[in-house]
């Protein structure tokens, strides 16, 4: 939202916030699985909750794009061009310097050898979450970006289509039962892959999480003010639910009813007063994106140094456990947060006034 006509909204950038510090919650029990406690299923399900961060990033993600597309549209003559040269200057710099960093050290020099150029290919498209082999294979977390840029090009159609919010609610009543029934048939057709790469396909690909992406459309619209909701779309609600529940929770899935809730959350962040401690949140939010890509290489080192200087003992006791948990959680952020700040201004910021200079000089600003 950087150099953006809209004024900048705190609470989206707390939601980021959020959603990033979840994503470094659940990472450290991948990165250090000897201080998961597994005698503790609230602390696990706690910790595996921070998962649904992701979901919370597009669900702000949509919701940020449909608040400055409506205002750009009205100011701009050729917004669909300029939206389009935007995102690209947004994403892709910090996200190509990641594969730069993740393709030299991750694969080639922990496998020596090279990253294919399909597989180099698809990520510099952004069109790696169409394919189960490199869909997170190059960059860590880089699917979810992905999954970003392929919903931006039907950003315009929506925007056109969607205007109001009972045609959000039954965008997101129309992603659910389209997610159903082309999950049926991602099935089939990836009869060759193992059971494993399959399971986590169906899961981060595009029409999985698209509802995620319907309900950041919902909370605009809610965020606008509009409080009419027709009759029909109520009762299309409620008949989903009560399939979900005939087809065994099939159609409403555990990561969008985490969007639901977080729904809620984001309502109860734009109408509470400031608070302090939400200042922190907004900054982290405001670098998250660095933050995600940036804290992969962070615990790796973490990793690194762990094993050669300071070995994690493994331990009975849920105390210690938690403790060595929360221990590498706030080391985890601290050097993430640093680190994205240098990135966030030397590589995103820049990146965003080059687009918009690019935009300048052609003169298709108005």
């Amino acid at each position: 939202m950087e150099n953006s006509p809209i004024k900048k909204l705190h609470f989206v950038d707390q939601l980021r916030g959020f959603a990033v510090l979840g994503v470094l919650l659940v990472h450290v029990g991948y990165w250090f699985p000897q201080a998961r406690v597994s005698n503790s299923p609230l602390f696990n399900a706690i910790i595996e909750s921070g998962a649904r961060g992701v979901q919370l990033f597009f669900i702000a993600s949509a919701f940020t794009i449909y608040l400055s597309y409506s205002i750009r549209k009205q100011k701009e003559e050729n917004t669909v061009y300029n939206f389009f040269v935007r995102r690209f200057f947004r994403i892709a710099p910090l996200y190509y310097t990641s594969i730069l960093l993740y393709g030299y050290v991750f694969t080639y020099v922990r496998s020596g050898s090279p990253v294919s150029i399909t597989n180099l290919f698809t990520s510099l498209a952004f069109i790696n979450s169409l394919f189960p082999k490199y869909i997170n294979d190059l960059v860590p977390g880089g699917w979810s970006i992905s999954i970003e840029m392929i919903f931006y090009l039907f950003v315009p159609i929506l925007h056109k289509k969607v205007n109001n919010l009972s045609k959000a609610l039954l965008f997101l009543n129309a992603t659910l039962i389209l997610r159903f029934f082309i999950n049926k048939m991602t099935i089939k057709f990836l009869g060759n892959y193992g059971a494993d790469t399959v399971s986590n396909y169906l899961f981060f690909y595009l029409p999985n999480q698209l509802p995620l992406f319907a309900l950041g459309i919902v909370l605009y619209f809610i965020y606008k003010g509009e409080k009419t909701i027709t009759i029909f779309s109520l009762l299309l609600v409620s008949f989903l639910f009560y399939l979900n529940l005939l087809i065994g929770n099939q159609l409403i899935p555990h990561h969008i009813q985490f969007g639901i809730f977080f729904i809620f959350f984001a309502i109860l962040l734009f109408r509470i007063p400031e608070l302090k401690i939400l200042n922190l949140i907004s900054y982290i939010g405001k670098v998250s994106f660095s933050m995600y890509l940036v804290h992969f290489a962070v615990l790796e080192c973490l990793k690194q140094f762990a094993a050669k200087y300071y070995p994690i003992p493994f331990s009975s006791e849920i105390s210690i456990n938690c403790l060595y948990y929360i221990l590498l959680y706030l080391i985890l952020i601290s050097f993430s947060l640093i680190i994205s700040s240098i990135t966030y201004a030397i590589i995103e910021k820049q990146g965003i006034k080059l687009g918009n200079n690019f935009l300048s000089k052609i003169q298709l600003v108005s």
